[in-house]
């Protein structure tokens, strides 16, 4: 992964979304990281962070 340096009074934005997805298989051995939430629904999360002119610096 390649470090971006940020100078300062550069911006940056941070953007995070959970996705509902279907509900995995009962013998799947990562089903306990499907379920986020208070709704305790079935979800991935998604985190992006970009520079001011919308480069991808990171990503979950």
């Amino acid at each position: 992964m390649q470090r971006a340096s940020m100078t300062a009074g550069s911006r940056s934005v941070v953007d995070g979304t959970e996705i509902c997805v279907r509900r995995p298989d009962a013998g799947h051995k990562d089903r306990g990281r499907f379920t986020f939430g208070k709704n305790k629904q079935n979800a991935v999360e998604s985190v992006i962070v970009a520079d001011g002119q919308g480069h991808m610096l990171w990503c979950r």
